[in-house]
């Protein structure tokens, strides 16, 4: 467990989540990586923050900018686990978390996950995904971003992106995948270079 009471914590090397470890990441919590560096989860990173005390993920320069650091990588051994109504039972979460100034905020590999109430702002990539199954994007702002939004590559199944936010990125959302089962719903676009671009959904 990574508390609140030790915050903020400084990634100085590359961090390791190893399968079967869970890391908790209690809210209020900030999180500051140095250049170049990256979490890996191949086991469970709950970072389940609040609407009063949300948890924040970014660069420890002095004057960050987006591409600082590098990551925060869900491998296929991670990921959320849900119900039949995609409702949350357990695993890796997302809730009410800011990721700031990286390379690509989340990167996440033929696994499903939930993100939801957070905000992704001036990244280069906010999120990327390949090979997903079963991604739950919902309630999030992605904001001034200077690559992507969403970007996707490989196959992905039951992936729905609603009730989001995308304003000032340079692509909003780039899905090149083959999508079985896609839903995008009831989310907002403003003052993006494009805004949804879709090729190969099925």
């Amino acid at each position: 467990t990574w508390a609140v009471g030790d915050s903020p914590f400084h990634v100085i090397g590359n961090v390791l989540v190893t399968t079967g470890v869970t890391l908790t990441i209690e809210a209020g919590v900030e999180v500051k990586f140095d250049s170049g560096t990256y979490i890996k989860v191949e086991g469970d990173l709950i970072a389940d923050g609040t609407s009063s005390d949300g948890i924040v993920f970014t660069s420890s320069s002095e004057s960050p900018s987006a591409g600082d650091w590098d990551s925060i990588r869900i491998r296929p051994t991670s990921g959320t686990t849900f119900d039949g109504n995609y409702n949350y039972v357990s695993g890796t979460i997302f809730d009410y978390v800011t990721v700031k100034y990286a390379s690509t905020g989340l990167d996440v590999d033929d696994t499903g996950l939930l993100v939801t109430n957070s905000s992704f702002q001036s990244n280069s990539t906010a999120m990327s995904m390949s090979g997903t199954e079963n991604m739950i994007i919902t309630s999030n702002t992605f904001d001034n971003n200077s690559s992507y939004g969403i970007s996707s590559s490989g196959s992905s199944e039951n992936t729905q992106i609603s009730n989001n936010v995308f304003s000032n990125n340079r692509s909003a959302v780039q899905l090149g995948s083959v999508f079985e089962s896609l839903d995008i719903v009831n989310n907002e676009f403003a003052n993006n270079e494009m805004g949804l671009l879709l090729g190969g959904t099925v």
